[in-house]
């Protein structure tokens, strides 16, 4: 195989070597990802997974570069990129390696892999979604959200739309029941906007900010409805002002609502981000009520 391509003239797959390396992998890993599939004539397990990846790659339609590099012609290169045993797999992407695996998997596993890192039908989907939710067609966004869903489940994309337009529709539930879904890694990567949404979905179940301010105007000497309030104004990004109730809570006591506000306050700490001059201000005052 020197290369395939499709009938548009798209290369889906093609031979690499030292010389081509770095216009055909590394350069070309800027705008769609490349696979590189490390391989030898004599290798047997090369021989199954090469049609594999190559069958793959016409299906995807050039969303990705199949790139096959024999490492017996390239042994600098193989050892530059700390090839032991082959087939090994590698995929680049913005001239980084992004995902690899060593061995022979079968179709169902290799498809998985690529799906972690390359665009699919879900992507395009969620895309439409996002678009259609700027124009401000919820009903569009969320038939979207939830076809790409269907065919990607547990993607994070789309639960966080489908929370947000939950938000927007003041349905606390459904926009908890999505974010409960959300993978561990998704909720790693996305702390600061998943804090956000917790404490607009405990404001929606206080009633809203103008609900809050009435109960706290009302109840001035309750602290849980000054927490409500707390949570409130956070969700309605009046930050400053949430810290300030929340930590007139905890100077009163530090548990019960007091421990409610402490977290609260964590979590607003979270959306701004820890270096933000309101979290480095109210973190000390709160660390030095705890500590007094």
């Amino acid at each position: 195989m020197s290369q395939k391509t499709l009938q548009d003239g798209t290369v889906v797959a093609m031979d690499v070597n030292t010389v081509t390396f770095e216009k055909d992998v590394l350069e070309e890993s800027h705008k769609r990802p490349v696979v590189v599939d490390f391989w030898a004539p004599w290798c047997g397990p090369c021989r199954v997974l090469g049609p594999i990846l190559e069958g793959l790659a016409e299906e995807h339609d050039g969303r990705w570069l199949l790139a096959k590099l024999n490492t017996d012609d390239n042994q600098h290169l193989s050892s530059e990129f700390g090839i032991r045993g082959i087939p090994a797999v590698k995929a680049f992407y913005k001239g980084q390696i992004v995902d690899e695996f060593v061995g022979a998997l079968p179709k169902a596993q290799v498809q998985q892999w690529l799906e972690r890192f390359i665009p699919g039908e879900a992507d395009d989907k969620a895309s439409a979604a996002e678009q259609a939710f700027v124009a401000g067609n919820l009903e569009d966004a969320k038939a979207y959200f939830q076809e790409a869903l269907a065919a990607k489940p547990k993607m994070g994309r789309a639960l966080l739309g489908l929370a947000g337009i939950a938000i927007i529709e003041k349905d606390p539930d459904t926009a908890e029941t999505m974010l409960e879904q959300l993978p561990f890694e998704d909720q790693d990567a996305l702390e600061q906007e998943l804090a956000a949404m917790r404490l607009q979905i405990s404001s929606l179940r206080g009633g809203g900010l103008e609900a809050a301010q009435r109960d706290a105007s009302e109840h001035s000497d309750d602290p849980e409805a000054q927490v409500r309030l707390g949570k409130a104004l956070a969700a309605s990004g009046q930050h400053e002002e949430a810290l300030s109730t929340l930590l007139a809570v905890i100077q009163k006591q530090r548990s019960g609502p007091g421990e409610e506000a402490r977290q609260a306050m964590i979590e607003i700490f979270g959306v701004l981000g820890m270096r933000h001059p309101l979290s480095e201000k109210f973190r000390a005052e709160l660390a030095q009520i705890l500590h007094s």
